[in-house]
């Protein structure tokens, strides 16, 4: 899934564009088999990492901010040597992102209190409900019960 990208004008990627290579080259042309290079991600790697080849590889580059960094020379020093700079950003994914978290922390009290609610409303439902039926209770018995008990 690698793609070409102009450095000029991209510096933004998603979270799955996070496996990247850089092309550079250093020319000396006097001979060319003397180049060496040293690169760096900085926030990712720890050091400067010192090379022949002309390709700096990183897979599974986690979100975050970066710069790549890159220079060459003939010699072992790499004294004075301009150092070549893009900065880029790989973008966390959408379930990683402050709003998203938010909405399902939201989502996740909004049920806790539905449920809640919904269970304190049966709740009420069913007292009610006992509550009206031994009030028909004492009315049945009310009415069985003989006056003529009562006053005699």
């Amino acid at each position: 899934f690698l793609e070409p990208i102009d450095f000029r004008r991209v510096s933004d990627f998603s979270h799955r564009q996070n496996s990247l290579v850089f092309d550079y080259v250093g020319l000396w042309y006097t001979d060319p088999s003397t180049v060496k290079y040293r690169y760096m991600l900085d926030g990712y790697d720890q050091r400067w990492i010192y090379s022949r080849d002309r390709l700096a590889t990183y897979s599974n580059v986690p979100p975050g901010s970066y710069v790549f960094r890159v220079t060459s020379t003939e010699n072992e020093a790499f004294d004075q040597e301009p150092i070549v700079e893009y900065a880029f950003t790989i973008h966390k994914p959408f379930w990683l992102q402050w709003w998203f978290i938010l909405l399902c922390t939201a989502f996740g009290f909004s049920q806790v209190y539905l449920f809640l609610k919904l269970r304190d409303e049966r709740m009420q439902r069913e007292a009610l409900l006992k509550k009206e039926k031994i009030e028909s209770q004492f009315e049945a018995l009310k009415s069985q019960i003989n006056p003529h008990f009562l006053f005699n």
